[in-house]
């Protein structure tokens, strides 16, 4: 990932910084054109970015409340915390926290600006992938908090940097000497500046060591109005009335490692959808009970399909049987065909089709399937398969009840390999009982 500063606003020197890491420095560029030339010209083909932008182009607050709280309060809540500083609508504030043990910061950037930069940075065909206030570049302060400082100061910005959670941008100096006064423990300053801002650090050297001078003056005769040397500039001095050992560092600024996993990154991270452990489980038994049902829908079809054809043949070949000089016609029913063959000379419920549609229904509710059918002008014969003996048994007294006179022939066991049993089953013609028919007494 490619590393650039922005500027506070552009100047003599550019508008921003592209980090060098073979120089480990920070090399100033006029625009966003003039990075895509230097991209080019370096053969560089990492074309993802992370923006350093201007901290007080960022709003932040000091929040009171706990983290747990904090999440409490939602996105919309944190978005009203800016609600007096903000000039955009805080409905288009993007949020981020930073925390310590004891302290618990809000940083905001409107949508526009985020959009802003990320199109800036088409110009140079780059694709920002994170953004962050500048004051991240400064070194985290190791000393106990409240005790150490970092600051860093070039001719465009000057930053403040307190603990791993505050940092800040000073644009009036005399605000930097505020912030340092609300430190009362402040012991140690650390003071970042470019190699060629000889006169900051000459002014604070000659300031510490006048400080010292007068302290050891101070010491043997007290004088009073001590002159201070007349070239050190404001922030020298402002430094200087901290009374913290300044430590003076040239080294640039380092960028993050990974600055796209940082807590302060303002750019949305592109996530896939990922569904939550209960949400899988559910769409994993949906699917499930999808895939059985289907599969249970085929398998009845395949069975529906299958009876249709052999119980065609059957029909076939019984046909044949009764009337072995004349083909069935497959464009008419079987019932057309038949009933004026067998129609009797009264038209009563003992003709063979008025038996066959009343035991049919009664013989699918026992469970059982007819293997063969036949009849004469006698009695019809029905070879039926059963699971039990006693289903046949049952189904016989049924058909007694329903007023049809029906005898239970032999009753054989199945294959071998098969459950069940076979049983003739003999309907003498004639003999039907029509005051018993559906009920009627």
């Amino acid at each position: 990932m490619q590393h650039i500063w922005l500027a506070t606003q552009p100047n003599k020197n550019g508008s921003l910084r592209v980090w060098v890491a073979a120089q480990k420095t920070w090399q100033w560029l006029s625009d966003w054109q003039a990075l895509r030339s230097f991209y080019n010209d370096n053969n560089i083909s990492d074309k993802v970015v992370c923006l350093y932008i201007p901290t007080q182009s960022v709003l932040s607050v000091e929040s009171e409340l706990s983290v747990a709280q904090l999440k409490q309060l939602g996105t919309s809540g944190q978005q009203y915390l800016f609600e007096d500083i903000s000039l955009s609508a805080v409905e288009q504030l993007h949020v981020k926290i930073l925390s310590t043990p004891s302290q618990h910061y809000l940083y905001a950037l409107a949508s526009s600006q985020i959009e802003q930069w990320q199109q800036s940075a088409t110009l140079a065909d780059v694709t920002v992938q994170a953004i962050l206030p500048d004051f991240i570049l400064l070194p985290i302060p190791e000393v106990r908090e409240g005790s150490q400082v970092v600051i860093y100061h070039d001719d465009d910005t000057t930053l403040l940097r307190t603990s791993v959670a505050c940092g800040m941008a000073v644009s009036y100096l005399p605000l930097l000497s505020s912030q340092l006064n609300e430190l009362p423990a402040l012991d140690e300053l650390t003071l970042i500046t470019p190699a060629d801002n000889q006169q900051l650090i000459s002014s604070v050297q000659q300031l510490q060591m006048v400080s010292t001078t007068m302290v050891t003056t101070e010491e043997q005769s007290a004088p009073e109005n001590q002159p201070v040397v007349q070239s050190s500039v404001e922030l020298a001095t402002i430094l200087n009335q901290s009374n913290a050992l300044i430590h003076i560092s040239t080294e640039s600024p380092v960028p993050l490692e990974y600055p796209e996993r940082h807590a302060l990154n303002m750019v949305e991270k592109q996530r896939q959808q990922i569904l939550s452990p209960y949400l899988k489980a559910t769409v994993f038994v949906a699917l499930f009970a999808g895939v059985l049902q289907m599969s249970a829908d085929a398998f009845q079809w395949y069975q529906y399909q299958q009876a249709t054809v052999s119980t065609q043949e059957k029909t076939a070949e019984q046909y044949a049987y009764w009337f072995n000089n004349e083909p069935l016609n497959s464009r008419t029913t079987l019932i057309a065909q038949v009933e004026p063959r067998l129609l009797p000379a009264q038209t009563t419920d003992t003709s063979q089709l008025g038996v066959l549609s009343r035991i049919a229904p009664l013989i699918k509710q026992s469970g059982m399937s007819a293997q063969n059918l036949s009849w004469d002008d006698g009695a019809i014969r029905l070879t039926l398969l059963s699971q039990r003996r006693e289903a046949l048994d049952a189904l016989v007294t049924t058909l007694a009840e329903q007023g049809i006179n029906a005898n239970l022939g032999s009753v054989t066991p199945q294959a071998q390999g098969e459950d069940g049993v076979i049983g003739e089953l003999m309907l003498p013609l004639g003999v039907v009982d029509t005051t018993k028919n559906s009920g009627i007494s």
